[in-house]
């Protein structure tokens, strides 16, 4: 992800104003600063805890371990949510090491913006790089022309398993018809004529009937999906 200069501007500040703020030990601090992964997030504070952000507005990402002052001048390790724990650190440098073991993929540079629009940008770079993978694996582009009458995209749909057979999917499960491509006529051999497949997007990873995945999205022929109501 690119961090433009008003990116970093916002990350500097943040840091400087978590300093300003005082109740972060000095030596954590400059421990976390020389850690140039730890440096390009967005740095915040509570209770005298220091968190990183993936992101540089409020109300930030909460999926990255923070740092706790623990007693005789040590430290904790916990999170990324509350009820979960790491382990005491010694000295700032290993907590920060521990931290740093943990980061999720694609941590930094903080995305200048808040965490939904982190989202929506995460979601537009993963789709376009499944939408070249797909292209490549084919060999042809992808059409861009939306079937009329079709669903559209961002509509529910649950996912659901054929009656007459251990399949296709392991458990019926929730998904969004995605914009990845258009629908295309459906290939399988108990195809109905007329009948579109759809790229839906799971809401949780799946496996197949055989076992193979887990997948987060996949092109599923229109009898196997039941729109749900748009609340």
């Amino acid at each position: 992800m690119d961090m433009t200069s008003s990116g970093r501007a916002r990350v500097e500040a943040g840091w400087q104003k978590v300093r300003d703020d005082g109740r972060v030990c000095p030596l954590l601090l400059e421990a976390a600063y020389a850690e140039p992964r730890l440096r390009q997030l967005f740095p915040w504070t509570g209770m005298g805890e220091l968190h990183f952000s993936r992101c540089t507005e409020w109300d930030w990402t909460s999926d990255i371990p923070y740092i706790q002052p623990a007693a005789d001048n040590s430290y904790w390790v916990s999170g990324p949510l509350r009820t979960q724990t790491v382990g005491p650190a010694a000295t700032p440098e290993e907590a920060v090491a521990m931290v740093v073991e943990r980061l999720p993929p694609g941590s930094g540079p903080a995305f200048a913006g808040t965490p939904e629009e982190l989202a929506a940008h995460e979601a537009n770079r993963s789709g376009s790089a499944d939408r070249r993978a797909i292209e490549h694996i084919r060999g042809r582009p992808m059409s861009d022309a939306w079937p009329p009458g079709s669903m559209s995209p961002g509509t529910r749909v649950t996912v659901i398993r054929d009656p007459s057979w251990n399949g296709p999917w392991q458990d019926e499960f929730p998904g969004t018809i995605d914009d990845l491509g258009t629908p295309e006529p459906a290939q399988q051999a108990n195809a109905r004529e007329g009948e579109l497949a759809y790229w839906v997007t799971f809401d949780e990873p799946q496996y197949e009937s055989n076992g193979d995945g887990p997948y987060r999205k996949a092109q599923i022929s229109e009898q196997y999906l039941r729109r749900e109501r748009q609340e």
